[in-house]
């Protein structure tokens, strides 16, 4: 479920501990978030910096999965997709803010 209204802009990434594609609203860490596996709680250990409304194309993003495994992804805002280098696995992520919608390159 969302804890927010449908046009709230949200930042989407894969939960590597449950695969789950999770959805959060941008800058909020204490959410009930969307999930494909049926809804997860971020409580804490989310860290979303310059990534929001007023994100550019070209401004430096970094999720933290503080949750999962206190791994990094890194990346780079183009329009409103991201692209994200897991450091730890070398996947690819792309993330569209604005939807829940994440898909995974292997």
């Amino acid at each position: 479920r969302r804890s927010r209204a449908l046009d709230t802009e949200w930042t989407t990434f894969l939960d590597s501990g449950s695969g789950c594609a999770v959805a959060t609203p941008v800058g909020d860490f204490n959410s009930t978030v969307d999930s494909s596996c049926g809804g997860l709680v971020v409580s804490e250990g989310l860290d979303v910096r310059s990534v929001g409304a007023g994100a550019e194309a070209g401004s430096d993003i970094r999720l933290g999965f503080g949750i999962a495994n206190n791994s990094w992804v890194v990346g780079r805002v183009t329009d409103n997709v991201a692209l994200f280098d897991h450091l730890l696995e070398a996947e690819m992520w792309i993330v569209r803010r604005g939807g829940a919608y994440v898909q995974q390159f292997l």
